[in-house]
């Protein structure tokens, strides 16, 4: 046999096999999202990549990009030596693995931490865990500049991370950003529904996840138009200021404004915040909730859909709808319920 096509067939079998271990990951990786709890699931996510993998530790971030470094807003480590999050927050902004994975297509890099010219507090840190060789991949969701990001770590024991441990993260990166995503999207649903006596559209309820500093990370789609109530300006970015201290720090407090009541659970390492309207406002869906304040104000049904960017007839049925829930028949009872 021709000694290229041994490189050849030799080369279709390991991509074949590559292949084969990529896609049993995710189909794993897409049910373990569905069904795990936060937390719980970001630790299968470890003993699975284990199963196709070889490495000594691990960790898992999600981060805001910004020019002082990644900004943490959830992480979770796997067999790494205690302290190792907090040692690296102190050294990062000597950390090449950033800019390495951008410039890099696919974003993944390997590098061997004797090869490199890394500063000494970085060396350290490697020291101290243990770290020889390092593979890093990255997903980045633009233009919010989020990054997921899994690095697998191995010992001076080990041999370096090869080219095809750099395909297999390449493959795997994007999809476990997705499937973080779906994870904490199906568990903020679960728990909001569990949170509720009623129905969620009728209580009115809307949730989100925010990490410890009160950054947004996941909202339902109403969560937005639900803090408006309370706060119109808010930035859609972090608590406001007011509920931060009895929502992040407060145990149990909650917050109770003038159109809002916010109450939060801990949820792995993010802040599960449920926010329901009080008053008649609570009574109503966000459209519906738009739909009667306009009409209350004097506006006619034409104005209120064109304002909108919805039909007349849809007004009418929002409008309906919002009389019934209130118990009122006319504009001024309308305007006077919702004042109230």
């Amino acid at each position: 046999m021709h000694p290229h096509t041994t490189r050849d067939t030799s080369a279709q079998a390991s991509e074949v096999h590559l292949a084969a271990s990529v896609s049993g990951l995710l189909l794993s990786l897409y049910r373990l999202a569905a069904t795990e709890r936060i937390g719980a699931f970001e630790q299968r996510v470890f003993a699975l990549l284990h199963e196709h993998m070889e490495f000594d530790s691990a960790w898992l971030g999600h981060s805001t990009l910004t020019p002082l470094g990644p900004q943490l807003h959830s992480s979770h480590t796997d067999n790494a030596v205690p302290g190792f999050v907090t040692d690296w927050e102190q050294v990062k902004g000597q950390d090449p693995l950033v800019g390495l994975v951008a410039g890099r297509p696919g974003g993944t890099v390997a590098l061997s931490v004797q090869r490199e010219a890394l500063g000494l507090p970085l060396r350290a840190l490697c020291r101290r865990q243990g770290i020889a060789h390092v593979l890093c991949g990255a997903h980045l969701a633009a233009p919010a500049r989020r990054t997921t990001h899994l690095s697998l770590y191995r010992k001076p024991r080990r041999q370096p991370y090869a080219e095809r441990d750099l395909r297999m993260v390449e493959c795997v990166i994007a999809h476990l950003a997705a499937a973080l995503e779906q994870n904490r999207l199906c568990r903020m649903r679960e728990m909001r529904d569990s949170g509720n006596d009623s129905d969620s559209d009728s209580d009115g309820t809307a949730t989100a996840l925010f990490d410890a500093d009160g950054f947004l990370q996941y909202a339902d789609e109403s969560f937005r138009e639900r803090m408006a109530l309370q706060w119109r300006a808010w930035d859609g970015l972090t608590l406001p200021g007011e509920a931060r201290q009895p929502l992040l720090h407060a145990r149990g407090a909650g917050f109770t404004g003038a159109c809002l009541r916010l109450t939060a659970e801990r949820v792995g390492d993010l802040v599960l915040v449920r926010a329901c309207p009080r008053g008649a406002a609570g009574l109503l869906t966000p459209r519906e909730l738009a739909v009667a304040r306009l009409f209350g104000k004097g506006l006619s049904h034409k104005v209120v859909a064109r304002q909108l960017g919805i039909a007349p007839t849809t007004v009418r049925h929002h409008l309906r709808q919002a009389y019934a829930k209130l118990g009122v028949g006319d504009k001024g009872a309308l305007a006077g319920r919702l004042r109230g």
